[in-house]
């Protein structure tokens, strides 16, 4: 379980990004808005996980997300 918890810790630190993040998967999906994200953010905002949402609503990883596509499309 520790080599797990390490894992995941290291690379949401090379990629900051989270791994299985359920609202960023859902608002990218279209399943829910934007409000329904900020909503959770509020709860959560003083916290890192409230942050990285902000971030996903704001739009910061959307070009990664895009050129990760794009890689993989063109393998």
């Amino acid at each position: 379980m520790v080599e797990a918890t390490n894992f995941v810790k290291t690379v949401e630190s090379h990629q900051h990004r989270k791994i299985a993040c359920l609202e960023e998967i859902a608002y990218l999906n279209g399943w829910i808005t934007k409000e329904d994200v900020l909503s959770v953010y509020e709860e959560l905002k003083k916290n890192q996980y409230g942050q990285y949402l902000k971030d996903v609503v704001d739009g910061k990883y959307l070009d990664v997300i895009h050129n990760g596509i794009m890689d993989f499309k063109n393998k």
